[in-house]
């Protein structure tokens, strides 16, 4: 089971940093601050009255993406899904609260960063969280190999 949390852990690490990045590079391109509503912890009693730098706030995300990661891949091992059209799946169904957190996350924010009725920006957030949730599914595939 350690060895899933911790396969799991790197291969949400892995596709945590893909997101972000593409994640910048959209709202660089697009001016939608979807990067910046990923990175935002205003919300967050304890931590919302601290600024920190990007590269920590991007390492919030990345704790995130581990236990996201390893939590998915604890249940592959508990499951029958051997596939990898199975994992896929498996991975858009646990993603999928995640792309759904735009919404309060948009309205919890400290700052106007995207207002939750904002369409564009929604896509684009789900667009990227789908990728993560299929890079999510092939690194596991990939550290697989390896263990």
């Amino acid at each position: 089971m350690v060895r899933y949390f911790w396969m799991g852990g790197a291969s949400g690490v892995l596709a945590g940093t893909v997101l972000g990045l593409i994640m910048k590079y959209v709202q660089q391109v697009t001016e939608k601050d979807i990067y910046t509503l990923l990175l935002n912890v205003d919300f967050i009693p304890f931590l919302g009255d601290q600024e920190f730098s990007e590269t920590t706030e991007f390492v919030f995300h990345l704790s995130v993406s581990f236990l996201i990661g390893a939590g998915y891949c604890i249940l592959i091992s508990s499951s029958n899904t051997e596939t990898l059209p199975g994992r896929i799946w498996l991975a858009v169904f646990i993603t999928i609260p995640a792309i759904l957190l735009y919404f309060p996350l948009s309205f919890l924010s400290g700052s106007p960063i995207v207002k939750s009725s904002d369409w564009l920006s929604f896509y684009f957030w789900t667009i990227c969280h789908l990728l993560f949730a299929f890079l999510l599914a092939v690194f596991v595939r990939i550290t697989s190999r390896f263990s």
